[in-house]
């Protein structure tokens, strides 16, 4: 057989193997693990120290499905954030910023947690006290309803401490 037709009967059988069609970013079903918290909420919420106030927040699916975007508005103090929330397959965890109208910017990780029954926990990377932990706590999570909660710790401790319990409750069109 001569070179010619050797490089084409190469070239034909190249052709005729189906490239692997590449998966479609964010498909995995871990991009999904924060499904639940999609929707219009109202949002009572209570600070430990006795601050109480009523919010809503809007979460969609945003650039092709890969982001959750959070949008906070309370017309009672006048806060307005944005959240930012991706899977981040490398290191099989979610990723999470927060900026908000007082200038404050939280950045934190984590996802689905053994520690919280039916709860979703990102560990916060920044807090107001170097000398304890943060962290977002999702959990009582259903449907229509779920606790988020904002918690702190001493670094040496064991339990955590709410400063801040959120009621969601999905509002229906």
């Amino acid at each position: 057989m001569s070179l010619p037709s050797l490089l084409l009967q190469s070239l034909a059988s190249m052709m005729a193997i189906a490239p692997t069609p590449a998966a479609a970013p964010c498909s995995a079903a871990e991009s999904r693990q924060m499904d639940f918290w999609l929707g219009e909420w109202s949002v009572d919420w209570r600070r430990s120290t006795g601050e109480h106030g009523r919010a809503r927040n809007s979460v969609t699916r945003e650039a092709d499905g890969c982001v959750i975007a959070e949008r906070f508005e309370d017309p009672s103090t006048g806060l307005r954030g944005i959240g930012i929330y991706s899977y981040f397959p490398l290191a099989h965890r979610w990723t999470q910023t927060w900026m908000d109208n007082s200038g404050i910017t939280i950045n934190g990780s984590g996802g689905p947690s053994a520690s919280t029954p039916d709860g979703f926990v990102l560990d916060l990377a920044r807090g107001q006290d170097p000398r304890r932990k943060y962290r977002f706590a999702f959990s009582e999570i259903t449907r229509d309803r779920l606790v988020w909660r904002f918690q702190s710790r001493a670094t040496d401790a064991a339990g955590w401490s709410d400063e801040t319990v959120s009621i969601y409750e999905r509002i229906r069109p």
